[in-house]
């Protein structure tokens, strides 16, 4: 019983937690309550970043304006110029931090350089304490040189810029965005072979092989006459045998001669029609 308890305990307490890292204003809530700790024990820097945490996940006015006071303790002069303007930009602040934010924040813009990056609008800049942020940006800079980092797309440039304090810079890079890859059309599958199908051959060539099946035809009908001759042959012999009276043998070697001579006829014209289509035949 006494395990089954425990165990109900530690539900609800994961519960409890799993809820509360659900819900941005209570994790926000929570690093707000972090950071007035680290402020407490004296440790600006610390508790600028938990209060610029707390201010990325539930953004507040005051949370930027004590993350500017925590930087400007910690003697991150730029960062607290950044964030006293974000600020002032929301006009969320009391008249009493209000006033005070423009006093600070005047202070520091006479020690600080003042950089704007106006194009390539929709670029990512970084520079200094600044990382990725979208162009058109305005950052506050120590006096003297900086790399500004620029990305928009395949364009990567960097420039070096001198800054002064009390003065603004304005920068301008010419850098066209990525074209979007066009996304070529799907090939379309290969034919399916069928069954009887095979390689094709030109018009020109099956021509030809039509040529020589149709010649090695009307030859092999020429071949076919040997018997047929040697037997209208043998007719005509007999008919002479009877000493041309024989009227029976002289009809069959007629007819035999008849048939001879039809035979020869068609396999000639046969083979002559083989050879036509050859010789006609394209290369």
């Amino acid at each position: 019983m006494r395990r089954f308890f425990v165990l109900i305990v530690v539900m609800v307490m994961s519960a409890s937690a799993f809820a509360q890292d659900e819900d941005p204003k209570a994790r926000a809530a929570e690093l707000f309550r972090q950071a007035d700790q680290a402020a407490d024990r004296r440790e600006p820097a610390k508790a600028a970043e938990l209060y610029a945490e707390a201010y990325r996940i539930a953004p507040h006015a005051i949370t930027k304006y004590n993350e500017a006071f925590e930087w400007e303790k910690a003697r991150e002069r730029a960062r607290a110029a950044d964030a006293y303007e974000d600020a002032l930009e929301r006009d969320e602040l009391d008249d009493s931090r209000r006033r005070d934010a423009r006093l600070r924040l005047a202070a520091l813009k006479k020690q600080l350089g003042y950089l704007r990056v106006v194009e390539p609008v929709g670029a990512r800049v970084s520079v200094a304490h600044v990382s990725e942020a979208p162009a058109p940006t305005n950052v506050h800079l120590p006096p003297g040189s900086h790399s500004v980092r620029i990305e928009l797309g395949n364009c990567r440039r960097v420039e070096q810029v001198t800054v002064r304090a009390g003065a603004s810079h304005d920068l301008s890079v010419a850098c066209a965005p990525e074209p979007k890859p066009v996304k070529p059309p799907p090939r379309p599958p290969p034919p399916r072979p069928s069954p009887t199908s095979g390689v094709r051959k030109p018009p020109s060539t099956l021509m030809r092989d039509a040529g020589w099946v149709v010649m090695a035809l009307g030859i092999a009908g020429g071949m076919s006459l040997l018997p047929l001759a040697q037997t209208a042959l043998d007719a005509n012999e007999r008919w002479k045998d009877s000493g041309l009276t024989d009227e029976a043998a002289h009809t069959r070697a007629r007819d035999f001669r008849t048939a001879t001579n039809v035979t020869l006829a068609i396999s000639a014209g046969v083979a002559g029609i083989g050879l036509t289509l050859v010789l006609l035949a394209p290369n």
